[in-house]
């Protein structure tokens, strides 16, 4: 019924026409209740590459990057020409329900929401107990190259959502979730010229 960007946390923009337009989600879902689904648009790689050619062959200036690139067709007034970009979602996290039963597992829940049509990232995966975490955090990290999506961490999650309001939360994160952040990837840079410059105000030496 609704999409909506998360905002300041409290109130977003209103994204409904465009992710329709995009086919990034299914228009409808074989569910009589009322919920609300979090997830992320992305731009995969080839799609962001195939759109960058387009934009060039038209006289337009290429997009810096897949993250930014999609937020910026999401603010498109026009949804029209979305259809077709290649736009795409990963639903991770069921907010609320009513006049539906849902499974109480982070897990089984995410199972849900693929069983209704809706995207999920294939990579979910539930473990037992931290060090088992920790070993599916380094096995994701292995994975980085042969995604089509960038990818920086992996998020944690507490299965049990029944016990995520006793958990609570800090002033950062909830308690039953927290993120695992991958090392940054390291490239080599070609240093091509260095130009030194004086400017108008400059420093006088003390005596």
């Amino acid at each position: 019924m609704q999409a909506a960007t998360r905002g300041d946390g409290a109130t977003g923009d209103l994204i409904t026409a465009q992710v329709l337009a995009s086919g990034a989600v299914p228009e409808r879902v074989p569910c009589a209740g009322d919920f609300e689904v979090r997830g992320e648009l992305y731009l995969p790689r080839p799609a962001f590459e195939a759109l960058n050619r387009r934009l060039v062959a038209e006289g337009g200036q290429a997009l810096v990057n897949p993250r930014n690139g999609c937020a910026g067709l999401m603010k498109r007034k026009d949804p029209a020409d979305l259809a077709g970009v290649g736009v795409a979602a990963f639903l991770y996290h069921l907010a609320w329900a009513e006049g539906v039963a849902v499974p109480a597992g982070q897990h089984d829940r995410l199972g849900w929401l693929r069983g209704l049509g809706l995207p999920v990232h294939p990579e979910s995966r539930r473990v037992r107990g931290v060090l088992a975490a920790y070993q599916r955090c380094r096995e994701a990290a292995a994975l980085r190259g042969r995604l089509d999506h960038d990818l920086d961490g992996m998020v944690l999650k507490y299965d049990d959502t029944a016990a995520y309001d006793a958990l609570g939360a800090t002033g950062h994160h909830p308690r039953w979730g927290i993120a695992y952040k991958f090392p940054p990837e390291r490239r080599a840079t070609v240093l091509r010229a260095v130009t030194v410059q004086v400017g108008r105000a400059s420093c006088r030496e003390r005596v």
